[in-house]
């Protein structure tokens, strides 16, 4: 029984270990081709490129703001960036920090941070929006597309009573 069992694990381990170093391969291609769509789409949106930004979505993509609200298809999310480029002139910085896979998702997960420094002519200085984001990316024909945007505002910690507190 013990021959049995060594005889059918050690393909089974074979198997994993030839599919683990796979994975790390195509993650480490894939982590290279996710930071320059990062730089790709904080390019396009410096050079307020719309037709750029809305290729970079799918059909019908969802991105949610910091504020909650919901936008729904590319063209929209287009008109958006739209709005955004006609009341501010603004550059976009990413940092891209990771890439994952998400079983849940089935596709890769982009994360980070950004920060938009914006003149909306209201004020004599930059007004800065800053906060994290989380990207659902899709291959389509061979290139990365944004199908879920989510954006969320930087979590505030503070101590209380000597407890680390985490407020958003």
């Amino acid at each position: 029984m013990k021959a049995i069992m060594k005889n059918f694990l050690f393909p089974i381990v074979l198997l994993f270990t030839a599919t683990s170093f796979e994975i790390q391969a195509q993650s480490a291609a894939d982590e290279a081709s996710a930071q320059a769509f990062a730089r790709s789409f904080e390019t396009a949106y410096n050079q307020e490129n719309l037709g750029a930004i809305r290729g970079m979505y799918t059909e019908y993509a969802v991105r949610i703001d910091k504020e909650g609200r919901k936008m729904t298809g590319r063209d929209q999310i287009a008109a958006y960036f739209a709005e955004q480029f006609r009341d501010n002139n603004a550059t976009l910085l990413i940092n891209q920090i990771e890439l994952t896979w998400s079983e849940r998702e089935n596709a890769w997960v982009t994360g980070g941070t950004f920060a938009v420094f914006s003149n909306t002519g209201k004020f004599e200085f930059e007004v800065p929006e800053m906060g994290e984001y989380s990207n659902v990316m899709t291959q389509d024909n061979g290139q990365w597309k944004i199908a879920r945007s989510v954006l969320t505002p930087f979590a505030r910690a503070s101590s209380v009573n000597g407890d680390v507190v985490v407020d958003k």
